[in-house]
């Protein structure tokens, strides 16, 4: 084998001579292809550790996982999530009173079905009946902090993304973003920062956003207690069911 390769060497030498006989100003290129020449040839002395050694070795590193944008996508949304964690809450859903005096605005998806806001629309028409004024609607993609102002936060985590970030670790135990129960909406409240919070209400679909936040603008009528409460029922007639998380 090793007198084959310098033999096949010496004839490509041999041909490259022939050539640059022909034509001038080719020195560098026969003293190129000498270098190579006694490069190969010095591997082939070698002997056969160093050409099994020359072999690329196999990668024994894991392939990239196919699923590496979902898990930094979560990863984000964990972040956030703990972000809003990590502040002690300043209310519970009894102070509903005081929590949507502080003049809150609202947060709807850019993509959200229609009757999400008109959701808001009620909302803001039956709070102010109340004396109780509150800001204006905001699309998700308008809102480049959502801890630096007080937000109510309408509709499913599926059509806004704040809704999706306030709701990371229910959305990471589902893995999907249609965490409810069928017929089913959540009354939550986050503390976004030290001075500010998030009002959450939303369902799996738009008719249980509308229906959930029936009882916000109610909320004198209803016994809301605790951090997160789930409406299911008609809207005329809801019930409610404290959840522990």
């Amino acid at each position: 084998m090793k007198i084959r390769t310098d033999f096949s060497l010496c004839a490509i030498l041999a041909v490259l001579l022939a050539v640059c006989i022909m034509f001038s100003g080719c020195g560098n290129e026969v003293k190129k292809a000498a270098d190579i020449g006694n490069t190969a040839s010095a591997s082939a002395v070698s002997g056969e550790d160093n050409a099994v050694a020359d072999v690329p070795k196999t990668s024994t590193e894991n392939p990239p996982d196919e699923t590496a944008s979902d898990q930094e996508s979560n990863t984000t949304a964990g972040t956030e999530d703990n972000n809003a964690a990590q502040f002690e809450l300043e209310y519970t859903l009894k102070d509903m009173q005081e929590i949507l005096r502080r003049g809150m605005y609202f947060i709807v998806g850019n993509k959200a079905p229609a009757v999400d806001i008109v959701t808001i629309s009620e909302m803001k028409s039956a709070l102010s009946y109340k004396g109780i004024d509150t800001g204006d609607a905001r699309l998700a993609d308008e809102v480049a902090d959502y801890t630096n102002e007080d937000y109510v936060v309408i509709g499913s985590p599926c059509d806004n993304p704040v809704a999706a970030k306030l709701l990371a670790a229910e959305i990471r135990k589902k893995s999907n973003c249609n965490i409810f129960q069928p017929g089913t909406g959540w009354i939550k409240i986050f503390q976004t920062s030290e001075d500010h919070i998030a009002l959450y209400i939303g369902g799996g679909s738009a008719a249980d956003t509308r229906k959930t936040a029936k009882v916000v603008e109610n909320f004198e009528d209803h016994n809301l207690q605790g951090a997160t409460v789930e409406v299911s029922g008609s809207a005329d007639n809801p019930e409610l069911n404290m959840v522990i998380n």
